[in-house]
């Protein structure tokens, strides 16, 4: 998996950097959030030659500057 952390991180920062401050604020959007980071994780894991497996997203720490 750490082979594939650096594709992840730039797909993640990407799909993050496309929505808006006041978006990202909402808890309602941040539900929404963890699913289609989920799709984009295994996107990115498909493209790169894995089968994914990543069924659920959970935010850790969620810092918006």
């Amino acid at each position: 998996f750490n082979a594939f952390v650096p594709a992840l991180r730039s797909d993640i920062l990407y799909f993050m950097g496309g929505h808006s401050l006041k978006e990202l604020q909402s808890s309602e959007f941040q539900a929404e959030l963890l699913l289609d980071l989920r799709d984009v994780i295994n996107n990115k894991l498909e493209s790169l030659g894995a089968k994914p497996e990543i069924n659920k997203v959970l935010f850790v720490t969620f810092v918006i500057t």
